[in-house]
């Protein structure tokens, strides 16, 4: 169900999808349809997830035409699925949590160099190293992170921002903080780029350079769908332990909305939100920026090589 983003009401989903999958000719798809109060491009989604999950488990099946008449068998297995799909999620973030602070490296960063009395350059190159342990130990609490640590700051803002937060650092942490400076799902956020040491093009023309090859996104990645101590190993290798969710469910190929999924909970742990149900989508729509990752991965000169990467 991961693939499928984590904001979809699955119950809804599968009422809907499987309903227009128990169809029996394109006459009755079009009817089916035509009674679903739905707007055709969501439709469209929950019938995608039906057909993946009568891919995954085909018995369902020879169901399909009891589970047509009986709409309140249907409902419970909606349920039953949905309720282990928000526990896998709820899993998934605790387990980023906990181990996200060994995936972020120290960043030293130049900054403008101090002046004189008289406005005149000091000589010298001033430096600021942006780290998530700053006094040796790193801060767990979440409502400190987001745009109130220069840290997670940087790894939020866009991309394409990066270079304009590290030159001025101070100003345009306090534009973040007092909302002067606007950051929501119509950019990608830094962390999907990199470690912060190779330059990203300012140039919003320039966004796909570079974008989901970040470090931290993989290790987030690997995290959740090989182990969590295959995060930090080399492309390749698998650590003991557990099976991974990818083994156990017959999952041998990398896909958009994987990545995608793990983007969407990253940029939520990175932020202050309190927890997941607690998201302002006014401020920043999870689930538009899903979608947007998703779309992203239907240009094959963008999404071949990426996900050639992830495959390793």
């Amino acid at each position: 169900m991961r693939i499928h983003g984590p904001y979809i009401t699955i119950s809804q989903a599968l009422t809907m999808g499987l309903a227009i999958c128990a169809a029996k000719d394109p006459d009755d798809v079009i009817n089916r349809r035509a009674g679903i109060n739905c707007d055709p491009e969501t439709l469209d989604r929950y019938v995608e997830l039906a057909r993946w999950l009568l891919e995954m488990a085909p018995f369902l099946h020879e169901f399909l035409p009891s589970l047509d008449e009986d709409r309140e068998a249907v409902m419970l297995l909606s349920q039953f699925v949905d309720y282990h799909a928000r526990q896998g999620r709820s899993t998934d973030i605790s387990t980023l949590k906990a181990n996200i602070s060994s995936w972020i490296l120290a960043v030293r960063v130049q900054i403008p160099p101090s002046q004189d009395s008289e406005g005149e350059p000091i000589a010298g190159v001033d430096y600021v190293y942006i780290t998530n342990k700053p006094d040796g130990t790193f801060d767990a609490n979440r409502a400190n992170w987001g745009w109130n640590s220069s840290w997670s700051a940087r790894l939020l803002v866009w991309g394409t921002a990066r270079h304009e937060f590290d030159k001025n650092l101070n100003d345009f942490l306090q534009g973040l903080c007092n909302g002067n400076i606007k950051m929501n799902e119509m950019g990608f956020p830094s962390f999907l780029y990199g470690d912060g040491t190779r330059p990203i093009s300012s140039d919003a023309k320039d966004f796909l350079d570079g974008l989901c090859e970040g470090d931290l996104l993989m290790s987030g990645y690997r995290c959740v769908w090989t182990s969590p101590g295959s995060a930090l190993l080399p492309a390749g290798a698998t650590s003991g332990g557990r099976a991974s969710i990818s083994r156990t469910h017959g999952i041998n190929r990398v896909q958009g909305g994987s990545i995608a999924y793990i983007a969407v909970l990253m940029r939520h742990i990175l932020s202050s939100e309190v927890d997941w149900n607690h998201q302002s989508f006014k401020t920043f729509n999870g689930e538009a920026f899903f979608h947007r990752i998703v779309q992203l991965f239907k240009r094959a000169r963008f999404a071949t090589p990426v996900l050639a990467r992830f495959q390793k």
